[in-house]
This record gives structure tokens, sequence and C-alpha cells, in this order.
């Protein structure tokens, strides 16, 4: 009779063993859900970013512009003297070179659109990991990214982290596709002419191009391997008539990614409210029914007792 009784108490379910299976579940949809959640972010974050540029660049009256952009040129006259042209910065010429076409004080330089894989990067002064864990870095001793004859610039960014794309969808863009390079309100657009997978040492082989206007992008490769880097060469083209107004776009973008950001924390929240309150339940359930149980057995033992 006892064993029987045993039987029908141990064929309830255990609070403690649906407990542990929610916090499972919820951690395992967590883990699942994580890396989406963190690129949504990160990528609002960038969005908000390059319209504080673009706010600031509009901002500046045209004596100052000018003056800006003619600072960035007579750098790039002066950088390609050097040889090798990919070169080492001395400290002085460092801080010359962070302190041009930053006009919002952050390292901001411009920023990166490139609507095939639907990325909007700001671009920073050099590639440090704090820069590349931003945006976009770019290579020091190349070429600024304003235009002009003879010049190389070269664009770098992450890829294959989990909590932000960046350039981790670069391996899509073929010849012929094309990006922008916005630099205050100038718009540089690049038509991919060449693809290579590069040792990273060859970087130093880099040279320009006579009259050519060269805007390169790197990243890592093979994805999670690093040992190369995948190196798109593009040339300038043309730029489209309406791309000066795509801030405009990136501004409504952003608003959309910051109310999709809104929906997941509140999605979170009443998703943890139910979680808890399943758990309440569960306790509170399990709590009444051994009472219930602790009741009867002791009714049962009195009877039985005052029969004896």
């Amino acid at each position: 009779m006892k064993n029987a009784e045993k039987r029908k108490n141990n064929n309830g379910r255990n609070p403690i063993v649906v407990i542990a299976a929610l916090l499972m579940g919820i951690v395992g949809l967590s883990m699942i859900l994580y890396p989406s959640v963190a690129d949504h972010i990160n990528t609002l974050e960038h969005k908000e970013v390059i319209i504080k540029y673009q706010q600031q660049a509009n901002s500046i009256d045209k004596n100052m512009y000018d003056d800006i952009l003619n600072s960035a040129v007579d750098y790039n006259t002066e950088l390609a003297k050097m040889t090798p042209y990919i070169t080492e910065l001395t400290e002085a010429r460092r801080k010359e070179y962070e302190s041009i076409l930053d006009i919002t004080g952050n390292g901001v330089m411009g920023y990166i659109v490139i609507d095939k894989i639907n990325i909007s990067l700001p671009i920073y002064h050099g590639t440090s990991e704090a820069v590349l864990s931003s945006g976009a870095g770019h290579i020091e001793g190349s070429s600024l990214p304003v235009g002009g004859e003879s010049v190389l610039s070269v664009i770098s960014a992450h890829c294959g982290i989990p909590t932000a794309r960046l350039f981790t969808d670069l391996d899509q863009l073929v010849e012929g596709d094309t990006f922008e390079i916005h630099i205050l309100n100038e718009v540089l657009t690049y038509e991919v002419g060449e693809i290579q997978v590069l040792e990273p040492e060859m970087l130093q082989s880099l040279h320009v191009e006579e009259g050519k206007d060269i805007c390169c992008l790197m990243t890592c490769t093979p994805y999670g391997i690093n040992t190369h880097r995948l190196f798109i060469k593009a040339y300038r083209t043309e730029t489209p008539a309406g791309s000066s107004s795509h801030v405009n776009t990136i501004f409504n973008t952003g608003i959309e990614q910051k109310n999709l950001q809104e929906d997941i924390v509140l999605i979170a929240a009443i998703v943890s409210v139910f979680v808890v309150s399943a758990i309440f339940i569960l306790i509170t359930k399990n709590t009444n029914t051994n009472t219930k149980k602790n009741s009867k057995n002791g009714t049962k033992r009195s009877t039985k007792h005052t029969v004896n």
C-alpha cells in the first residue's frame, strides 16, 4: 500500500525540475536571440553616429568647409611622396592625421554605405581594436578618402563577430558592384574592379595608380581563421543622382531600428513576467498540494489511532 502511494506521488511533476527546465529554456532562447538583438542595437548606434556626423557637416560654414577639405588634399599630396606608399606614421604625422576631417571630435572622418549588403558604417581614423569594435577604420598611411588623382584609400572592418555584421558579408561583393564614401557633404562612389585574397604583409606592397582614384575595402578571411585578407579594389565612378540624401534614409531606418529595439525590450519584459508568474504558480500549487497531503495524512493517522 505504501509503495503504491509512493509511486503515485512520484507520478506528479517535481516543481524543481519544471523550474530548471524553464530556466534552461530561457537561457537557450537568450543565446539564440542575442546575436540578432546585439546586431540590431549596434546598427542603431552606427546610424546615430552617422546622423550626428552629418548634422555637424551641415552646420559648417563654407570657408571652414573648404579649409577642411583642402587640408585632407594637402595631406594626401605629401603622403604620395613617401615610399613605401602604405607607411607607418611618425608621432607628429599621426597627430596631424587624426586631426584632419575630425569634425565631431570623436575620430569619425565620414561613413561608408554598401547597399548590396545593407550596411552603413562610420569610418574612424586608424584601425585600433577600439575603432574596429565601433565601425570601420581607415588604414593610416593610406590616402584620406576625399577623392582626387593618384590616391589610394584603404578601409578595414571586422567580420564574423557575433554582435555586429560590419564587413561579414563583404565576400558577397562582385566586380561591378558599387559603394559610397560620404565625407562631409561629398559623396564619392566606387565600382569594384578587382577582388583578391592576400597575406597580411602584402598590404605594404600596395601602390597608387597614376591618375586613378582608388578605394580599397579589407577584412579578415577565411571566416574564423583570419590568416589572410579579403581585399576589394574599387575605382571612382560617377555618383548617381539622389545619393547625397542617403542620410535621410539612414535617419528613417534609425527610427525604425529604435522602435524595434523598444519592441524587443517590451517583449523581453513580458516574457520575463510570464516566466516568473509561472514559477510562482508552480511553487504555490506545490505548496498547497503538500499542505493538503500533510493534512490528509494527519487525519488518517488520527483516525487510525482512534480506532486502535
